[in-house]
């Protein structure tokens, strides 16, 4: 099988995996999660229109692990299996992590992609952006909840931590890909 071929196939298959996510969504009744699938699907799409960039081996991985993260999100969330509360509590610190890791990543492909943006000013935009927006989200948390809004709890402050975190293994992961393609295109 060609590339171009394997690019369809994994892009069609990410697209099923989403509608499938849709029915799975109500079927556990987490509405809030329709928007985590549509959120991810409408931004894949708009990744995938840059065709140069979308249908290198190392985005088609992203493109996986992007789905992998949803369905991670849907188990935690569906609360099937009957785990302790510690144990609900880990997996959603690890939800906090990866989705840290998954947004800094998007970012980081729409600043390389439409930015034209470097690889060193896209990992850095990433990562500003991100714990910005974690930030401000704690804050908007605290407003709806009706507490004081710019006062951080223990909570907020384990996931603005897990947060940075995730921006770390961000910045590790993406460091070690693109020392490992830079290899590759020397050797070829």
């Amino acid at each position: 099988m060609n590339s171009n071929a394997l690019a369809r196939n994994i892009n069609n298959l990410t697209r099923l995996f989403y509608v499938i996510s849709l029915f799975v969504v109500y079927f556990i009744k987490v509405p809030i999660l329709y928007f985590y699938i549509i959120f991810f699907f409408i931004n894949v799409e708009i990744l995938l229109l840059k065709k140069n960039q979308s249908n290198t081996k190392i985005f088609k991985t992203t493109q996986v692990f992007f789905t992998l993260f949803v369905s991670y999100v849907l188990f935690v969330r569906a609360h099937m299996c009957g785990f302790s509360l510690t144990t609900e509590d880990n997996l959603n610190t690890i939800e906090h992590l990866l989705f840290a890791f998954v947004i800094s990543l998007m970012i980081y492909y729409y600043s390389s992609f439409f930015g034209k943006v470097n690889h060193s000013k896209s990992v850095v935009i990433s990562v500003v952006i991100f714990n910005l927006i974690g930030l401000i989200n704690e804050f908007f948390q605290n407003y709806f909840q009706g507490k004081p809004v710019f006062v951080l709890d223990e909570f907020s402050i384990k996931d603005l931590i897990v947060n940075v975190l995730g921006t770390l293994v961000f910045i590790l992961l993406i460091s070690l890909f693109k020392m490992k393609f830079t290899i590759q295109e020397k050797q070829n």
